[in-house]
């Protein structure tokens, strides 16, 4: 497998009970994304969220993990324009706080949801992971991306908007 900048992310600990709990807050299988923000011939960097921000880490510890299950996605784009999106998203995102309340605000937007009533996130302090992947392929204008608010969705929003997509292929699975 060779990723590319770019590429998104879905990941679930399948061990971790934090994990679980986001993952069933947001109706889905996944707890978290990122994208792929660096290749190198040792390891693959990515841009995403941890516990306390947004940082850097390598795509090996998720691969390496037993307990870990991946999806990767490759946007079908203009590389170019793809590695701007990136680059703006780590300029512009990187460091930020990561935003616990509004995992919280997602949440109860998602219970409304299930009743057939919409509402906007209504908390918008801080990041959450869906907010880096947006804001990159926003920047990117990735089609389907365009107009969209990278604070307005969540993990498994973005899951199956990629999914209906034509514009993205998937690269990896474990």
């Amino acid at each position: 497998m060779r990723l590319k900048r770019g590429d998104l992310f879905f990941i679930m600990h399948n061990d971790s009970g934090i994990s679980k709990l986001i993952a069933w807050a947001m109706s889905s299988q996944w707890s978290h994304c990122g994208l792929i923000y660096d290749v190198s011939e040792m390891h693959d960097y990515t841009l995403e969220t941890n516990s306390y921000c947004v940082t850097h880490g390598t795509m090996r510890d998720y691969i390496n993990d037993p307990n870990v299950t991946i999806e990767v996605y490759r946007p079908i784009c203009n590389q170019q324009m793809l590695d701007y999106g990136v680059e703006e998203a780590r300029h512009k995102l990187f460091g930020a706080v990561y935003g616990y309340f509004q995992l919280l605000s997602l949440g109860i937007r998602r219970l409304f949801m299930q009743f057939k009533f919409k509402i906007n996130n209504f908390i918008r302090q801080s990041v959450v992971c869906c907010h880096v992947v947006g804001y990159a392929y926003k920047a990117a204008r990735i089609v389907g991306f365009e107009g969209i608010d990278p604070e307005g969705f969540d993990t498994e929003e973005l899951y199956q908007k990629v999914k209906a997509s034509n514009q993205f292929r998937q690269v990896f699975k474990k």
